[in-house]
């Protein structure tokens, strides 16, 4: 019955709008489940506008995980069509995220001579430098969604962020007709590259609620990790990086679980190059066989997770914005636990979660606060589901989207016919 419902709304609100031909640019796509969120949002919201009546082409690179690559080049999922230019290392795509696809500049061109609107995913990525020339030359409008990329991070990679941002990443970023936003906090890094405001756009990341209309059953996960339900189960879903807040989150449930036995971590996801460290942290500072690494989670399987979890927790050190994990375990209906560095808009004044700062006491206290309170845990779970479905569905994210690449289409046309400048 959901899918259906879902369906005729999308159809319905389709026709508020023409059908616009996109180009979508990406490092990576579906099925690339193991590079995070991205693929999956991007995937999602292509789909859902292809299904509201538009065209979607998306121009990605042959990215699947460590070890394989994705072989068909042409090929087309749910109506949006796939052109994969192959990496000139695989090696590089997943040890340093560093994207060069091989021809992608002649086809972007070609792809480009077809499209109303650009939308560029990302933003130091070799696709964006290549494509935000020809973008210019021939006055095609282009929106830019950041996910979270746009701090410089501290160390050896600042310089190269530094050299990016002063070849491409301004022009980029100054020249686009929009620029996305999860949060209110990334619309104030579009500023702090001069961006002007009447182009920044504060747009939700969105979940696709037909993945929720057959949930699996609960218990299966607990299960598998051999954890009773008379537990409370904490869990963390995403890429075990150090940037990820692993140590803190690790840290403070140490603390909780010296005064409570009846609680586990399970620290699920791929190796990211912080596993190792993360589990001689564990063994050092938490009882033995408290904290769980069951290893990746994709498909159907991370909402058999969600819904076994008491309580989502995912604790960045770094600003990477909405986590579409965090957003999952709400829509199952599981109260989380974010840092500011991954806030979702409303969590808090909904009564949906905690969001907490970057303090091992602030996450500790947190935790403690919801491993002893069942009753508060489930009426936030409630919430949480509630919030989803009003504010970060595909049926609401889309339509504004359709608004926003109407008017940059319709802004780029009238200083083309009015012969004026950006």
């Amino acid at each position: 019955m959901m899918r259906q419902e879902i369906s005729t709304q999308d159809s319905a609100l389709s026709t508020q709008h023409s059908a616009l031909r996109l180009l979508y640019v990406i490092p990576y796509f579906a099925p690339a489940w193991a590079y995070g969120g991205p693929p999956r949002v991007t995937f999602d919201l292509a789909r859902h506008l292809v299904r509201r009546g538009h065209a979607v082409e998306v121009l990605t690179t042959d990215a699947f995980d460590q070890e394989n690559r994705l072989a068909d080049w042409t090929a087309c999922r749910d109506g949006v069509s796939v052109q994969r230019n192959p990496n000139l290392s695989n090696r590089l795509a997943w040890n340093h995220k560093i994207f060069l696809p091989l021809s992608f500049r002649p086809t972007f061109k070609r792809a480009l001579a077809n499209a109303d609107v650009a939308h560029l995913f990302s933003f130091r990525t070799y696709q964006n430098a290549m494509a935000v020339g020809a973008l210019h030359r021939r006055g095609v409008p282009y929106v830019v969604s950041a996910f979270g990329e746009l701090p410089r991070a501290t160390g050896p990679k600042r310089l190269l962020k530094q050299l990016y941002d002063v070849a491409y990443g301004y022009r980029i970023l100054l020249g686009a007709d929009a620029l996305l936003a999860q949060t209110e906090e990334e619309a104030y890094w579009y500023r702090r590259f001069a961006a002007r405001d009447d182009r920044i756009h504060v747009v939700p990341l969105a979940v696709d609620l037909e993945a929720l209309a057959d949930l699996p059953a609960r218990g299966g996960y607990r299960h598998q990790l051999g954890i009773p339900s008379s537990e409370v189960l904490v869990l963390f879903l995403g890429r075990i990086h150090a940037y990820k807040g692993l140590e803190l989150l690790i840290r403070a449930f140490a603390e909780v679980r010296s005064d409570c036995d009846g609680v586990r971590l399970a620290i699920a996801g791929r190796d990211d190059g912080y596993l190792a460290a993360a589990q001689a942290l564990a063994a050092r500072v938490a009882p033995a066989g408290s904290v769980l690494f069951p290893g990746p989670v994709y498909g159907r399987e991370r909402f058999a997770a969600y819904r076994d979890a008491d309580i989502f927790a995912i604790t960045p050190s770094h600003h990477e914005q909405t986590s579409l994990a965090a957003l999952e375990a709400c829509a199952c209906g599981t109260p989380v636990l974010v840092t500011e560095q991954a806030p979702i808009p409303g969590l808090d004044g909904a009564g949906a979660g905690i969001t907490v700062p970057y303090e091992q006491a602030a996450v500790r206290e947190a935790l403690t606060r919801l491993v002893e309170a069942a009753e508060e845990r489930r009426r936030m779970g409630e919430r949480a589901a509630q919030l989803v479905r009003e504010r970060f569905s595909w049926s609401v994210v889309a339509s504004r989207l359709e608004g926003i690449y109407e008017d940059a289409r319709a802004a780029r046309a009238a200083r083309r016919r009015a012969g004026g400048r950006r």
